[in-house]
């Protein structure tokens, strides 16, 4: 299910399982790169189309398995906010609709959430994909000639700067 998991609930259920690794004797090293990470990155992309046929309603945007290509293939595993702001860049209300989120790439995987409810949509508006501090930047996939997107960063001096350019051909 798409729910984070709390560090206290993950170390309350190894103690349970695995009681003697909180010994004296035993030092646990670890590493929770994605926890640590995964909340510090964002993707945004313009909804291209808005497909309704009748019975569903998807979403077409320009990231899907090229970006995150764990969240496609392993969608109970991987787990993404999504949030949506119109054209001018501000947070959509109102009454909400059931869509699939559906990326730019030719096949029938390349779906990045499905049955999610949202304020209604509209060609144009923007899609904001949260948690991609993490296997985002550093796994793109090149399928379809794909080529990485700009990447911004924020520095905590209140800085954006390019951490790496759009890629040409």
């Amino acid at each position: 299910a798409d729910q984070e998991i709390k560090m206290d609930d993950y170390v309350n259920q190894l103690q349970k399982v695995c009681p003697d690794l909180f010994s004296d004797e035993i030092q646990i090293v670890t590493e929770f790169g994605r926890y640590l990470h995964a909340h510090n990155g964002v993707i945004v992309s313009k909804v291209e189309y808005v497909k309704d046929d009748g019975h569903y309603q998807t979403l077409v945007i320009h990231v899907g398995a090229d970006l995150l290509a764990r969240r496609c293939s392993h969608p109970d595993q991987w787990f993404h906010r999504i949030s949506v702001f119109d054209s001018n860049g501000c947070p959509k209300t109102g009454d909400e609709c059931v869509y699939t989120i559906a990326g730019p790439l030719c096949f029938a995987g390349d779906i990045l959430v499905r049955d999610i409810s949202l304020p209604h949509v509209e060609e144009g508006d923007l899609i904001c994909v949260h948690d991609t501090g993490a296997y985002t930047f550093s796994m793109p996939s090149r399928y379809n000639s794909r080529l990485f997107p700009l990447c911004w960063g924020y520095h905590i001096d209140n800085e954006f700067m390019v951490l790496r350019k759009k890629e040409t051909i």
